[in-house]
């Protein structure tokens, strides 16, 4: 702990993999900056990122040339050298992505390209006979007060942050083995959310989903949970009801699904048909930070913005966890330019 009069050269506010991973980025180039990292719960990575799905991203889903298929390809590598450095457990199992319609096949198209263009490696069009052998139980086919922090620095920044929860399950040991790599749909291309998907965990066990549901409360786990504050301040933004008369149909269909088991599997089984209900279980849920312009469009890129004496990390959804060094390596960049650090003395 610092002592309550020392200095600091640089604060970050919030701990967690983000704010980690630039402090990280910092001490490593500028040794004789002092740094603090400050965190208002009482362990590190508590929401976001102690809640996330544990993937590494490859970078299929990103537009090229966007912050978010840069900063992603560059890095999962730097992530995975960083795994091997410090012996941190991790396993590199591959994706597989599966259209279960004719109407999906432009984009699982698109996707294709943008991981060429985005020099993932490996990647690969296969036939449903390989995905069989691959899957034999195959398949047809600071964030959540970011916005916050900006404004306590005089920062008003065009967007919002609007939760998001999603729920999990998980296949319980009679059916893990039906999935063995990570299982993913094809996006919706006009919304954020990935849709549910199977995610292999590094201990064996499967994750299934998430959903995406509108949180009453930005730290808010629980189907029911409610803050006045959170609430008023997502609801009375302009952009959450134009988000919300866009995409009500859709948000309607996640709610059911959020209180359903029955609709749950359904979208599962679109995936691995053979799933029954007894298979999976409700595990874990995560609250998404989702900056919402004004005009009601979810920010699609990572959105970092500069103060006069600070720098604001205003969206960092997936892939963040996966692009968490080669974000903190940008921070570095902008904080060695913005506040006239020394030159690199590492």
């Amino acid at each position: 702990m610092p002592e309550k009069d020392e200095k600091f050269d640089i604060v970050v506010a919030g701990g967690g993999i983000v704010g980690l991973a630039a402090a990280y980025k910092i001490a490593s180039n500028h040794p004789d900056v002092r740094i603090a990292v400050m965190e208002k719960e009482k362990t590190l990575c508590y929401h976001q990122t102690g809640h996330n799905s544990g993937v590494i991203h490859s970078g299929l889903y990103y537009k090229p040339g966007s912050a978010k298929a840069k900063n992603c390809t560059r890095g999962r590598k730097e992530l995975v050298s960083f795994a091997k450095k410090y012996k941190i457990h991790h396993e590199i199992c591959g994706k597989v992505i599966v259209a279960t319609s004719k109407k999906e096949l432009p984009h699982l198209e698109r996707i294709y390209n943008n991981g060429c263009e985005n020099e993932i490696e490996g990647i690969e069009k296969i036939s449903p006979e390989k995905i069989k052998e691959i899957e034999p139980y195959v398949i047809n086919c600071a964030g959540l007060q970011s916005d916050r922090i900006a404004q306590a620095d005089g920062i008003w920044p065009d967007v919002r942050i609007i939760p998001f929860r999603g729920d999990y399950y998980e296949l319980n040991n009679s059916a893990k083995e039906k999935v063995k790599h990570l299982i993913y749909p094809v996006p919706d291309p006009t919304f954020p959310f990935l849709g549910v998907h199977f995610t292999r965990m590094i201990k064996g066990n499967v994750e299934c989903g998430p959903n995406a549901v509108f949180s009453f409360k930005r730290e808010g786990y629980g189907k029911t949970d409610f803050d006045l504050k959170d609430a008023w301040q997502s609801l009375s933004y302009f952009g959450t009801w134009k988000m919300f008369l866009k995409h009500w149909h859709y948000g309607l269909n996640e709610y059911a699904r959020a209180f359903s088991k029955k609709l749950f599997l359904r979208g599962l089984q679109r995936l691995v048909p053979s799933l029954s209900e007894g298979d999976i279980t409700p595990c874990k849920s995560g609250v998404r930070a989702q900056a919402v312009a004004r005009n009601g469009k979810p920010v699609d890129d990572f959105k970092i913005e500069k103060g006069k004496n600070s720098i604001h990390v205003l969206n960092a959804p997936s892939p963040a966890a996966t692009a968490s060094l080669a974000i903190g390596e940008y921070i570095n960049e902008l904080a060695t330019e913005h506040f006239k650090l020394n030159g690199n003395s590492s």
